[in-house]
Formats: C-alpha cells, sequence, structure tokens
C-alpha cells in the first residue's frame, strides 16, 4: 500500500491503523494507494505546473500522479527499475537502478535517461 498524502499539520494518516481506503475517526484516509500491490516509489518530482512525477522500482515505471483525477498515469516503462526523477527546464531526468550493486553492469544498466 504505498500512498500518496496530503500533508497538513497536525493530521494522522492511519499508519498501520488504516490502509488504503479504510477509514477511522480522526485518520486521513490517502488521496492515493497503490492497492495490494506496491510499487515502491523511490524519487518524485514536480514540474513547472506542479505535476507529480514518481519514479518506482518495483514498478519499474515513471507515472505523472493528477492531482484532479487522484490518478497516476504511465510516462515512462521498459526501462528496468527506476532509482530517480528530476525535472529541470522542461526536461525529465530518470535514473535506471538495474543491477543495484550486484554483477557487472551491462550497457542497458544504470543509465540516465531524458524526457523531453
Amino acid at each position: 500500500h504505498d500512498e500518496i498524502n496530503e500533508i497538513t499539520a497536525g493530521s494522522n494518516y492511519g499508519w498501520p491503523e488504516i490502509l488504503g481506503d479504510e477509514q477511522q475517526e480522526g485518520l486521513k484516509t490517502p488521496v492515493y494507494h497503490s492497492g495490494d500491490t506496491a510499487i515502491a516509489p523511490s524519487g518524485i518530482a514536480f514540474d513547472e505546473e506542479d505535476l507529480m512525477y514518481v519514479a518506482t522500482l518495483r514498478g519499474q515505471k515513471l507515472y505523472r500522479f493528477q492531482p484532479e483525477s487522484t490518478s497516476l498515469d504511465v510516462v515512462l516503462e521498459d526501462e528496468g527499475r527506476l532509482r530517480d526523477v528530476k525535472v529541470y527546464n522542461g526536461k525529465i531526468y530518470v535514473i535506471t537502478n538495474n543491477t543495484d550493486g550486484r554483477g557487472v553492469p551491462s550497457d542497458n544498466d544504470d543509465r540516465l535517461l531524458v524526457l523531453e
């Protein structure tokens, strides 16, 4: 249950008392949660329009969070584990992390990708 929460001072987001859409008085539910399938977020960045980009290890995708619809849309996939994301000057930079310290990297491992 990976979550996106809108943080406000003094709020309690419930873990481990509630998960996902569960509700309990005095606890806030997330604006988004992945359900039983973890995506393992590893990096988050915002663009100039305050859209959130989420790099994921287990999910192996780059997502864009749409606050109005509270959905995650796939922006990039099929590149393996994504370690981090940065938005700068209108471009999205993503670092892959496929060897994770094990073995000898191949040409397709641990790369810097640039999305325009």
